[in-house]
């Protein structure tokens, strides 16, 4: 189970600002200028995704099943579905998360009473973080700088540096009434973070940087594996007391309903496209496919030696790989368009197959500017949306290159200003009127460490009769 924002390229139009008389706008491709249509090659228009990479990227492309008899991980091709060699270093794995990454694989391990990270590029353990007694749920901030890791018999949640793989702090008041903590997830649309009492009835949200507990709330019974969607707007909170699916609004930080599933509801993630959760059901022997906007949930039966537990949904949204507990010791691999189980891993001496991991968690959607201008006075006005966590924008442009390159390093060609996250407009008279000097502008959101967060369409003024350059 993870929270994870499917990679995206987004097109970003170019849009020219010039004199009403000058030109009319026909799309993002095409003005018509002077009685004449010029069109911008769609091969020239400007792409931009956030740095996150996708699995042919990253040269790996193995999942991985963690199995909580035989103490053990095993890798399975993601294509070919073959298991690979048994991965010692375990004790009762608990709960497993893919970093934003992917290149690593922390485990939430139970009896070690520690995180565990496996290397994915190496399949060994690399690290083992002491964190208290019995650790049950693990998950990664937004940056993937740091992870949380819940600890039921501590009563606390530790935030670990994942540069360092140091425990850096803890939240020690998530006490409830009977329990700690268990599951926890990120919520990539709020950049927030939500955790559940173990097998108890309280709902924590806790705050970006991992440090305090916003609010809290009392909510049924018996709380187990809950996912987030990617627009940060809809919490999933599976209930093993009462057998249902929570849905929980995260603004109000209040529940919206609950639709009943089948006995014992173990794992459960959410598509890409927040569509569509995957849920699988232990005691009844079932996997449930419910539509997150009709509230309709579909039940797949499953030969009663199936005992589903975590459920990971594949990158591309196609599959969801489910263990399937202590009598098979395997993988299921659910159709999700298809609504059927078409494959299954079996490694060899696996004992309980517990939790899996088989894509990254992803962190917020990547965001976009959008930028517009607009002839004032002698000045080109530019404005432009606000993009969540920036620290700054940068204002770039060119005279007579109109796909100029932004400098992002030292030096940063082409930067003209730097102004504050309140600010979202600028003005320049560069070359208005000036059929000789053309002018491109674009802006560019960083975070505090100067990061690339998000970049704007270009907008231009340009007096020239030629086409653009």
């Amino acid at each position: 189970m993870r929270t994870r924002y499917a990679l995206m390229a987004i097109l970003l139009p170019f849009t020219i600002c010039m004199p009403a008389e000058a030109f009319e706008r026909i799309d993002d491709m095409t003005i018509l200028r002077n009685g004449e249509f010029v069109e911008y090659p769609l091969a020239e228009q400007e792409t931009f995704t956030k740095p996150l990479f996708t699995r042919e990227d990253r040269g790996m492309n193995d999942g991985y099943v963690f199995c909580s008899a035989s103490d053990d991980a095993y890798p399975f091709d993601l294509t070919t579905h073959s298991p690979g060699t048994s991965i010692a270093g375990y004790n009762y794995p608990y709960d497993a998360m893919m970093n934003p990454q992917g290149t690593e694989i922390w485990v939430a391990d139970a009896s070690v009473e520690a995180v565990i990270v496996l290397d994915r590029i190496s399949n060994t353990v690399t690290h083992t973080i002491p964190i208290g007694g019995y650790t049950t749920g693990i998950a990664f901030s937004g940056d993937g700088s740091f992870a949380l890791a819940a600890d039921r018999d501590s009563d606390l949640i530790s935030l670990i540096n994942t540069s360092t793989y140091a425990v850096e702090s803890s939240i020690t008041d998530v006490t409830g009434e009977f329990h700690g903590p268990g599951f926890i997830t990120y919520c990539p649309g709020n950049d927030r973070f939500y955790a559940v009492q173990w097998y108890d009835d309280r709902l924590f949200e806790i705050s970006s940087d991992g440090t305090q507990v916003l609010q809290e709330t009392v909510l049924g019974s018996d709380l187990w594996q809950l996912v987030c969607s990617h627009d940060g707007t809809t919490l999933y909170i599976l209930d093993r007391g009462n057998d249902v699916v929570r849905f929980f609004d995260v603004q109000t930080f209040s529940e919206i309903t609950s639709v009943s599933i089948g006995d014992d509801p173990w794992g459960v993630d959410i598509t890409p496209d927040d569509s569509q959760l995957v849920i699988g059901c232990e005691d009844s022997h079932e996997l449930y496919i419910c539509d997150t906007a009709t509230l309709g949930c579909i039940p797949i039966s499953l030969a009663t030696h199936n005992d589903p537990r975590d459920v990971d949904i594949s990158e591309d949204g196609a599959y969801a790989y489910i263990p399937a507990g202590s009598d098979l010791d395997h993988v299921l691999i659910l159709d999700i368009a298809g609504m059927s189980v078409t494959d299954s891993i079996a490694p060899p001496g696996a004992g309980t197959t517990n939790a899996v991991s088989v894509a990254p968690q992803m962190g917020p959607a990547p965001s976009v500017i959008v930028l517009m201008g607009e002839l004032l006075g002698g000045n080109l006005q530019l404005t432009w949306s606000t993009v969540n966590l920036a620290s700054a924008y940068w204002i770039y442009g060119a005279s007579n290159q109109s796909w100029f390159t932004p400098g992002l390093g030292p030096g940063h060609e082409f930067r003209l200003d730097r102004v504050p996250p309140e600010t979202s407009a600028w003005s320049s008279p560069n070359g208005i009127g000036d059929e000789n000097a053309n002018w491109t502008y674009l802006v560019i959101a960083v975070d505090e460490s100067e990061q690339e967060l998000a970049r704007s369409n270009r907008v231009g003024e340009h007096d020239f009769q030629g086409d653009i350059p």
